[in-house]
């Protein structure tokens, strides 16, 4: 802060003094000339992004979830694969994510809940509600098998480079998403702000909002 406000350094250059004087200090600690402590240990200051007065940058808010506009025109469509609706609904009535979706098993659905039983983080297990809408879904996907059987697909491998299931449904996906023009990439960027992923989150602003 003294350097930025009574220095008048850029962040960018109170960064590298910083930087600088961490390190010698850590030196110092090493050779036994101090008494090592975290005096240095604070973030070092963020540079600030600006742009020039003219500019031909879009906005660019990040990755964010579907409008439903959008989510009508994904459900409208019909797709090489129509399992890539099913999808769709229930990413978008449950929040899980599309790994989760592949990892169900019919022993999975009980009680009227999804049990999720791994997943990405810690907290990933737990009991999903079934949505009313997803109940006819949920049927046609269990009929005819055993207990120890995918919901899903399953005919699909796990991949033994990933570890996961779901691979070629995330590419299917991404092809049908684009095919209905619903591709966000301000500046060129090199992965569209809405994805497979925007379910989950459409589902977590739906829920905060209290429209589901």
């Amino acid at each position: 802060g003294h350097m930025i406000h009574g220095q008048e350094l850029s962040a960018k250059s109170a960064g590298k003094y910083v930087s600088f004087l961490r390190s010698y200090w850590k030196w110092l600690g090493q050779q036994k000339h101090v008494k090592v402590d975290d005096v240095w240990a604070a973030p070092l200051p963020r540079a600030k992004v600006t742009r020039g007065r003219h500019t031909n940058e879009e906005p660019d808010e990040g990755k964010r979830p579907y409008t439903a506009a959008e989510l009508k025109k994904l459900l409208a469509g019909k797709p090489p694969d129509p399992m890539l609706l099913d999808l769709t609904r229930v990413a978008a009535l449950t929040g899980m994510r599309l790994e989760e979706i592949y990892r169900l098993r019919v022993r999975d659905v009980a009680g009227g809940f999804f049990l999720v039983r791994d997943g990405k983080t810690v907290n990933a297990k737990r009991r999903v509600p079934i949505h009313t809408d997803l109940e006819a879904t949920v049927k046609r996907h269990k009929e005819g098998k055993e207990a120890g059987d995918y919901l899903v697909d399953p005919d699909a491998p796990v991949i033994e480079k990933t570890g996961l299931r779901s691979g070629a449904a995330s590419k299917a996906f991404g092809y049908y998403r684009k095919s209905l023009k619903l591709d966000e990439r301000p500046n060129g960027k090199a992965k569209s702000n809405i994805d497979f992923h925007s379910l989950r989150r459409w589902f977590i602003a739906s829920a905060r909002d209290g429209i589901l």
